[in-house]
């Protein structure tokens, strides 16, 4: 036989291995084995050559032969691994599904895989019946979380910004004006003013989507207090909190009567004369007069500062009253 015969037998030869190769991928990735075992071989022949001297023309066959397959199985590994249907089933068999077919009839395809996949499918299905059901009742779902129903553990998902058990709380009726016995009595939304954390609008914004009504009262100063959300924002200066709170078209009442009349009993005291210094008697031996003296002098200048402060508040306050209005 001629060399070019022998060398086209080769071709065919390596080219139905590579085949079969592609064909059984299902079982195991065949042509990577084959080509990473084709190039050992192909070092070993390009060793035997260099240092053996009875190279014949046999060896020269095969080792065309062992090239071929080196190079039809490694462009066919890469051509597998372009697509993941092709380096599952094999590149023939993602093109033709007669080739599945075969592949499947053949036992290729394990039947326990197929009947797995099958249960896979019932058990989704099952869980998103199940999850319905339960997203139908958020108090299940949390007590299924292992969290109780109450305004402390309500509280304490806003504090972590846990937003899916926030929503949970949410859905399941649960509202921000809830009293909350382990934070001082005061109602959650008073803690949320006290110490607005970073989510503070987002929880804000999915109370008033629930409903929620922005001049209900709420507890305040250990629950001993009531006022409405925007005056208890106003009065800790958290005026952000007070400003969205406002937006929502509250009534102001109550704010503007208490800022009002802090108003006028602030520009009272700014605008009294201010304190003589004190000035020590002679005769005043044991500094008691002047004593006294200096503690009101310091009591007068105290109370002024103070006094500057709440004026510049309320002015703040009635100004963004008149803003939103």
């Amino acid at each position: 036989m001629s060399k070019l015969g022998q060398l086209s037998k080769s071709v065919g030869v390596a080219g139905c291995l590579v085949t079969l190769c592609d064909l059984t991928q299902p079982i195991a990735p065949f042509a990577t084995y084959i080509a990473a075992l084709s190039l050992v071989v192909l070092l070993v022949l390009g060793i035997i050559k260099l240092f053996s001297k009875s190279w014949g023309e046999n060896h020269t066959i095969f080792g065309y032969f062992v090239l071929i397959v080196f190079v039809l199985s490694t462009a066919l590994t890469v051509y597998q691994h372009q697509t993941k249907d092709a380096k599952k089933k094999g590149l023939i068999a993602s093109k033709l599904t007669t080739v599945q077919e075969i592949q499947a009839s053949l036992g290729m395809v394990n039947a326990q895989l197929v009947e797995a996949n099958k249960s896979l499918k019932s058990i989704d299905k099952q869980m998103e019946n199940t999850k319905k059901e339960v997203s139908e009742n958020p108090r299940k779902e949390l007590a299924n979380l292992g969290i109780p129903w109450n305004s402390e553990d309500f509280y304490k998902a806003i504090v972590h910004n846990d937003e899916a058990i926030i929503d949970l709380f949410f859905q399941g009726g649960m509202q921000i004006d809830r009293i909350a016995t382990e934070y001082a009595g005061n109602s959650i939304l008073t803690h949320i003013i006290y110490d607005p954390k970073s989510n503070w609008k987002d929880v804000l914004e999915k109370a008033k989507d629930s409903g929620f009504n922005f001049n209900t009262k709420i507890r305040y100063n250990h629950g001993s207090k009531e006022g409405t959300p925007v005056y208890i924002a106003m009065k800790q200066e958290e005026y952000e909190v007070a400003e969205y709170i406002l937006k929502q078209g509250v009534n102001t009442d109550e704010v503007e009567k208490v800022f009002k009349a802090a108003l006028i009993k602030a520009k009272k005291t700014v605008n009294s004369a201010k304190p003589k210094e004190c000035v020590r008697d002679q005769n005043d031996h044991f500094n008691m007069s002047y004593g006294s003296c200096v503690k009101r002098y310091r009591n007068i200048l105290k109370n002024r500062e103070s006094a500057q402060h709440s004026l510049k508040k309320a002015q703040k306050v009635l100004g963004l009253v008149n803003k939103y209005k």
